[in-house]
């Protein structure tokens, strides 16, 4: 089983050897889809609570999360279900405001993995323009 997920590319190389070496097969697969339905379970909470409570509710994405771009996808799904659904506002306005976050941590992340800018040649003082070829 774990073969074939691998080769389904269901599982990267760390987690084939931990199930070669452990056999939980439910409990690894639990870890790998632990993130998605944690949101999935907050977005529940959110678009089920009374529509005053739930900007109480409220709770912003961990800046550790890994897979925030799927979280987006996954949470703007659950949006625009819950809007055709007619759901309160409120509780459409909370799980806005978590995509909204989203959306920010995203782009932090995206940030913080660009490379620095190019060092200038040596001689050459900083912020001079670069010399025609």
């Amino acid at each position: 089983m774990a073969q074939e997920l691998m080769q389904a590319g269901a599982i990267d190389g760390a987690t084939f050897k931990r199930l070669l070496a452990m056999p939980d097969l439910d409990r690894e697969m639990g870890r790998e889809t632990a993130e998605y339905e944690y949101v999935a379970d907050l977005l529940d909470r959110l678009l089920d609570a009374d529509e005053d409570e739930a900007e109480a509710m409220y709770e912003p994405p961990d800046g550790f999360m890994l897979a925030v771009p799927s979280a987006l996808v996954q949470t703007v799904a659950a949006y625009y279900e819950a809007k055709l659904a007619g759901a309160p506002e409120g509780n459409l306005a909370a799980v806005r405001r978590y995509a909204e976050d989203l959306n920010a941590l995203m782009q932090r992340q995206m940030a913080a993995a660009a490379p620095p800018p190019a060092m200038a040649p040596p001689g050459m003082p900083p912020g001079a323009p670069p010399m025609a070829a």
